[in-house]
């Protein structure tokens, strides 16, 4: 541990855990990283397996761990079944908005998370796939960002049939293409 002080001359120097004479121990009362997830990963006991790893992954990349309640579960792979957006619309935007709802999920990881339990109606809507679609960046803190995300898969729709596109890789050739042709914004 190392905390920052500053010295008579005004500069930042760097004091070792070592040289503290505060109570380290102390410290530990502010500690917050990671709330959800470190205590789950505290207490295992079991032999590792690649579902802890990826949780590890997650805790030191301090990615928010997305702790999504057994409801909205059975909700998503109930979604693996229908063939449209149309089939269950309204269902679908109260699944979108309880996902945008838990901490640590916005629009590209709700949008995702669909995409993989079913590929032929929902695909990614992230920052790349939106610009590459609609030539304008994506506001994640928009108050209709559901809307704009059924739009989204609408226009998507639209561009798959008129450039003969496979729908359910659409959002990874929406990916490639961004990154090489509009990838110079991002710098």
């Amino acid at each position: 541990m190392v905390v920052k002080i500053m010295t008579d001359e005004n500069e930042s120097t760097i004091l070792k855990a070592k040289d503290y004479e505060g109570d380290l121990r102390e410290i530990l009362e502010n500690y917050d990283y990671q709330p959800d997830l470190t205590p789950e990963l505290d207490d295992i006991e079991n032999d590792f397996d690649q579902d802890i790893i990826n949780k590890i992954n997650l805790w030191k990349s301090n990615i928010s761990y997305a702790k999504i309640d057994e409801e909205v579960m059975e909700d998503i792979n109930n979604l693996q079944s229908i063939d449209s957006i149309d089939d269950e619309k309204e269902k679908i935007e109260e699944i979108l908005k309880e996902l945008l709802s838990i901490k640590g999920i916005r629009i590209g990881r709700a949008s995702t998370i669909l995409r993989f339990r079913n590929p032929k109606v929902f695909q990614i809507m992230d920052k790349r796939a939106y610009r590459a679609v609609f030539g304008e960046k994506l506001k994640n803190s928009s108050d209709n960002i559901v809307d704009k995300y059924f739009q989204y898969l609408k226009e998507l729709k639209d561009l798959c049939e008129a450039k003969d596109l496979e729908y359910s890789k659409s959002d990874r050739i929406l990916y490639e293409f961004d990154k090489e042709v509009n990838g110079k914004l991002d710098k």
